[in-house]
């Protein structure tokens, strides 16, 4: 329990950090709360997992696995200006919807573009969550190199917690069926 404690001590010494660096980002981030409440909960799971997989493959860079950890937070802020009827949806979006949905990653990047606290690494992993190594994600189609490692890691942490969280038109895999379906899709 002491170790617990500790832990959760620094957890909330973090939280402090950023609420105190920049309010305006924290009111945008309970703002998400309030308009999905299943989007604000993804967006701190992605963030855990984000510092988990970034502290494996890169070490204990304490500012690296700050930028995974508020990259993964902030990574679906863009989900604001979407319409919640769209995001929880129960059923497949047709392809208008897809396209408006498709926008969030630009829309998180335009919200955070102009506030000088969040660093550019951060506005790329919202801006770039969605890109694949083969060119065929959005918004911008990048390739492998052009594509920020952390918003890689965004990506796997996003994709793993979607797959393993039910939702209105899923049910949830467990861990290691979510782990099978990703190493196919490698």
């Amino acid at each position: 329990v002491a170790s617990i404690a500790k832990e959760s001590e620094g957890l909330v010494e973090d939280m402090v950090e950023f609420i105190s660096g920049d309010l305006n980002a924290a009111t945008t981030l309970m703002k998400l709360s309030s308009h999905d409440y299943y989007t604000y909960n993804h967006s701190v799971n992605v963030s855990v997992y984000s510092i988990a997989i970034s502290k494996c493959i890169f070490g204990n860079d304490k500012n690296l696995l700050i930028t995974a950890g508020l990259g993964g937070l902030l990574h679906d802020l863009g989900k604001r200006k979407v319409d919640s009827t769209l995001i929880n949806k129960p059923g497949k979006l047709d392809a208008e919807e897809w396209i408006e949905m498709k926008k969030h990653p630009g829309y998180g990047y335009q919200l955070l573009e102009d506030v000088p606290t969040i660093s550019i690494d951060i506005k790329r992993i919202v801006h770039e969550h969605h890109e694949h190594i083969d060119g065929t994600g959005y918004p911008q189609g990048l390739t492998d190199k052009q594509i920020l490692k952390l918003s890689k890691v965004a990506s796997i942490a996003d994709v793993f917690d979607a797959l393993t969280t039910k939702r209105s038109y899923k049910e949830a895999c467990s861990a290691q069926e979510a782990l099978n379906i990703m190493a196919g899709m490698a």
